[in-house]
């Protein structure tokens, strides 16, 4: 293996490393950052699932410091609540949008594994990233893991 293809390897185990890795990273990267795709790239998706009623209530699960949340506030989508299992990038990203007029949004450090809501809470529940990071967690394709 080369160095690039040892260094890639090694950065996407540490994806799984739990939220220390992921606070450290946030310390150091605050600005946000979209990993796979823009909100404009999954918009139409979004709206087929909720047959656009802005009224659905909307769980965004390790939310990290994507746009999303904010840019579904704008397209009119009132009740969001993010999640992610960094308190860093929670307290990050609430007291961005308490500064950008967007008071329905919503963001609490919370595993998306073990979730304080009641079953049914939610009309949509959003993951844009979160499926690549536990991929990397040791064991991942343990039936302990995908169940």
């Amino acid at each position: 293996m080369t160095g690039p293809e040892v260094e890639r390897q090694q950065a996407t185990r540490d994806y799984g490393a739990g939220p220390e890795y992921w606070d450290a990273r946030y310390r150091s990267e605050p600005l946000p950052y979209e990993w796979l795709r823009d909100y404009e790239e999954v918009v139409q998706i979004i709206e087929e699932a909720t047959a656009s009623d802005r009224s659905c209530k909307i769980l965004h699960v390790g939310c990290g410091n994507s746009l999303l949340s904010e840019r579904l506030y704008d397209d009119g989508y009132r009740d969001v609540i993010s999640i992610d299992s960094s308190p860093v990038v929670v307290a990050q990203m609430a007291a961005r949008t308490s500064t950008t007029a967007r008071p329905g949004l919503q963001y609490f450090p919370m595993d998306a594994t073990a979730t304080s809501f009641a079953d049914g809470t939610f009309d949509l529940v959003l993951d844009k990233a979160l499926v690549d990071t536990l991929a990397c967690l040791p064991g991942a394709c343990s039936a302990e893991v995908l169940s």
